[in-house]
């Protein structure tokens, strides 16, 4: 019975040991979806980049696609994180590789390549004038236009089929409502 009980710490002191020799991602940004503006990182369970002699060169192992101009550091000894140059197109669908071609500093890898996907969003309406949360005019006249505070450059052409504006509480004609709209593209 003790050669048994020893035999089961045996196996599941090994089972233990073992897991703990496979490098894990614990967590990366974006997920799914990611503004224009963001970063991106990955985050492993435990330490790859301690020192300036044990560095892992993150241009190794971490790839984009499509590929993306931008600085690739570690931010900490567990994290790479990546800043592109300049914002990300909305509507593009990147995927991001890391290799398991290196090891962290206790001599862990991963089990295998590691990858994940995101989207860019497309800009949102941040803000509008003169209607907004804050402000609710009463009265608008056929001239009045409206200005709208996005959080990304937009292109006009794309955004004007896609503007309107919700006339049906206003009691102006028909032909103001028409103004309206044509003022906004």
């Amino acid at each position: 019975m003790l050669s048994a009980r020893f035999a089961l710490v045996a196996v599941l002191g090994a089972a233990a040991v073992s897991s703990d020799t496979v490098l894990k991602v614990l967590r990366v940004s974006p997920q799914h979806t990611g503004e224009a503006t963001e970063d991106i990182t990955v985050t492993f369970d435990r330490p790859v980049a301690g020192g300036l002699d044990s560095t892992v060169n993150p241009r190794l192992i971490f790839r984009i696609t499509p590929r993306v101009l931008g600085r690739l550091e570690w931010r900490d000894p567990v994290t790479i994180r990546f800043d592109p140059a300049a914002l990300l197109p909305a509507g593009v669908t990147f995927t991001v590789r890391i290799a398991n071609t290196f090891q962290a500093m206790d001599g862990s890898r991963l089990a295998a390549p590691y990858s994940f996907s995101f989207r860019v969003k497309g800009p949102r309406v941040l803000d509008a004038w003169p209607v907004n949360a804050w402000s609710n005019p009463k009265y608008l006249t056929p001239d009045s236009r409206f200005s709208l505070l996005v959080s990304a450059p937009v292109d006009l052409a794309l955004l004007a089929p896609l503007v309107s504006v919700d006339a049906n509480t206003c009691a102006a004609p028909h032909h103001h409502q028409r103004r309206a709209l044509a003022l906004l593209r």
